[in-house]
């Protein structure tokens, strides 16, 4: 696989993350120096491990 080239795949999972922003509490204010750990407000799981899916140049017919 290349970057770049297209595939075709399943969405088998998803999961949304509600990451509104909040004020900041004493705790935090105290660990300034820690970087916050960013999540992903929505996340997709695939997969290509089915029939037909997978690398569009699998499929390509000759």
């Amino acid at each position: 696989m290349d970057t770049g080239e297209e595939i075709r795949f399943r969405v088998v999972d998803e999961s949304f993350v509600d990451t509104s922003p909040t004020g900041p509490s004493a705790a935090e204010a105290a660990s300034a120096s820690e970087e916050p750990r960013k999540e992903a407000p929505y996340t997709l799981v695939g997969s290509i491990s089915e029939p037909g899916l997978g690398l569009l140049s699998w499929w390509t017919s000759s």
